[in-house]
């Protein structure tokens, strides 16, 4: 909420509510897990991705196929290896919403 003033008059200018969505997704008991290089993803957001890694394609192609939700963790060193070791034990669970195959066999999220 921000407030303006000038001489004459004062109003009050409120930032518009986040529409709430109509049903909150059930998360699934077991999830694949996304590691994400250098990002950071928060809950409620909107975050554009570029998915480059066979087995993280893979992933992608199994969630969209199934409930559409995905376990999202930041690597600990993104120069590093894709194994658990290397993946911060907290995440989030990420809805795709859109997704589009490029011509040089990445995705876009």
């Amino acid at each position: 909420m921000a407030t303006t003033t000038d001489k004459d008059s004062a109003h009050l200018t409120e930032a518009p509510e986040a529409p709430v969505p109509d049903e909150t997704p059930t998360i699934p008991d077991v999830i694949g897990i996304l590691p994400l290089k250098n990002t950071v993803m928060f809950p409620h957001t909107v975050v554009p991705l570029s998915i480059g890694e066979k087995s993280s394609i893979a992933l992608i192609d199994d969630a969209i196929s199934g409930s559409k939700i995905i376990g999202c963790a930041t690597m600990k060193d993104a120069t590093g290896d894709r194994k658990p070791h290397n993946v911060y034990q907290y995440g989030t669970a990420a809805v795709i919403h859109k997704m589009m195959k490029l011509p040089d066999d990445t995705m876009a999220l």
